[in-house]
């Protein structure tokens, strides 16, 4: 179990004025290192998973939107990653948008585009 502690909701404002409330915690992990995460459910099917055995030669990967990615948890329609499709280490976050437009909504991309996070270092 990770420690978390509830801080204030998040609440996303969209065009037009509509709210989306999530509750928002701390979570801090035995090393110190402290994040936050939005839990949209709180007895969703990804929250509690069984405990995994990565093959050898291969990873497992983790979504940022932990109540609902497709990533390693659903080894039925993703599963775990030959370490040979791995081509490159990421190091620059290229594009970053909030999803609130359609790629045929041009006239709300501006306003859909993270720009601060535009040409940031991943660590």
């Amino acid at each position: 179990m990770v420690k978390r502690e509830k801080t204030s909701d998040f609440v996303r404002v969209a065009v037009g004025g509509s709210q989306t409330r999530a509750a928002r915690f701390m979570e801090t992990l035995p090393g110190g290192r402290s994040y936050a995460i939005l839990e949209l459910t709180a007895h969703g099917p990804l929250d509690n998973t069984e405990l995994f055995t990565v093959p050898a030669g291969h990873f497992f990967a983790l979504g940022d939107h932990r109540d609902n990615s497709m990533d390693s948890r659903i080894l039925t329609d993703f599963g775990f990653i030959p370490f040979k499709n791995f081509v490159a280490r990421a190091e620059i976050l290229y594009f970053s948008s909030t999803g609130s437009a359609r790629w045929w909504q041009i006239w709300r991309w501006p306003a859909a585009i993270r720009a601060g996070r535009i040409g940031k270092q991943i660590n």
